[in-house]
């Protein structure tokens, strides 16, 4: 039996302190995991689990079997359904490649000609689950997780497992916030079905200000220039290169309203379907393999070309609401590599923020939290 995992090698965990310091909550998921039957004989899987090992002591176990992981394994049939299957049409195969890029970080990883949604397995077929979140408060930090699938072959019960390692990232640079004033994050990875559900943006966070009314106004039809944060200037995070950018791309009308789909068709085609998806951005490389991205900025607001080298806190372009966006914001996230389909997300430091009771924040832990800048 073969068990294999995404991401692969290893989990990255974001840790959420407790404010007596006694314990932490520690999350981490595993995107996609795949039990293949590598013997000559069908087998039934009596059990997929999971034991949690923190400073070498199991802290929890978990456990999936029959009509429950079954309907685990449908949940890969039903993504299957939009990744998985080659498209005739030269548009739609390449949405279809971008999403299974996105959310799996590869072309492919379970094969939908042998992936069965159960717990029989005839020679060579698999099955699987996606999105195996952990949420787990111990003392001790995480150090893995080990997978064991228990099976059934000629009436004896057998096991496989596999050890998947966890670790905690600290950025390798000093990054500054990418705007300046107070901002509302939303759909950081304390959110786990938001960007933590896409490979390279699982650390991403999409970010929002407030009018002096302390609301967002957003309604049925809101103009973009309604919006206090509209046309804010996005900055660099730390010195960089500039990788990728693109500006052209025009802007949804309001908010919630988006371009219409003949024309975001119309984008795919002519600019393809990152442009579509995240509108207006740039792309930096920094030292020791980091990349931040920064997305949905305002058309020809791109202050910067491919290949030059900026400064932290140089402008790059302006807060928009262009490509796949219902309203002005900045999506930003850092990740290992240039590229938006296949780079590893990480999760991004900063050493110039603070709460609304003036704690500096290294790491934004919360969804919904309001952070504010501070002048070095």
């Amino acid at each position: 039996m073969n068990i294999s995992f995404l991401p692969h090698g290893y989990l990255v965990s974001t840790i959420n302190e407790n404010e007596t310091k006694t314990s932490n909550e520690t999350i981490f998921l595993i995107r996609a995991l795949k039990v293949q039957n590598s013997l000559e004989k069908e087998v039934s899987i009596k059990e997929l689990g999971f034991d949690i090992i923190s400073n070498g002591a199991s802290i929890q176990k978990i456990s999936y079997s029959g009509k429950t992981l079954a309907d685990r394994a449908e949940q890969v049939v039903r993504l299957m359904e939009m990744i998985g299957k080659e498209q005739e049409d030269p548009l739609s195969e390449e949405a279809r490649l971008a999403n299974a890029q996105f959310f799996m970080g590869q072309e492919k990883f379970w094969n939908t000609d042998i992936f069965v949604p159960g717990y029989k397995l005839e020679p060579g077929q698999e099955t699987g689950i996606r999105l195996e979140v952990f949420r787990l408060v111990s003392i001790n930090p995480i150090d893995e997780v080990k997978c064991t699938v228990v099976y059934e072959l000629d009436n004896d019960e057998k096991k496989e497992t596999v050890s998947i390692p966890i670790k905690t990232y600290k950025t390798k640079n000093d990054y500054i916030f990418p705007l300046k004033g107070a901002w509302f994050v939303w759909g950081n990875s304390d959110d786990t079905q938001s960007h933590r559900t896409m490979h390279s943006q699982e650390f991403g966070m999409d970010l929002m200000q407030f009018n002096d009314d302390l609301m967002i106004p957003q309604t049925s039809s809101t103009p973009n220039e309604n919006f206090k944060m509209y046309n804010k200037e996005v900055i660099a995070i730390a010195d960089g290169k500039v990788i990728d950018c693109f500006g052209q791309s025009p802007e949804n009308p309001a908010a919630p309203e988006m371009l219409p789909d003949e024309v975001i068709a119309e984008i795919a085609e002519k600019y393809g379907f990152i442009v579509a998806a995240s509108g207006n951005y740039v792309v930096l490389e920094h030292p020791h393999g980091e990349h931040s991205f920064y997305g949905h900025l305002v058309k020809d607001s791109v202050t910067v070309e491919k290949g030059q080298i900026v400064k932290q806190g140089q402008v790059l372009g302006r807060l928009g609401n262009s490509g796949s966006s219902t309203g002005p914001h900045l999506h930003f996230h850092l990740m290992a590599g240039s590229d938006l389909m296949t780079s590893r997300g990480l999760p991004c430091h900063f050493t110039n923020i603070v709460d609304v009771t003036g704690q500096k924040v290294d790491f934004i832990q919360k969804n919904f939290s309001v952070v504010h800048t501070v002048e070095d």
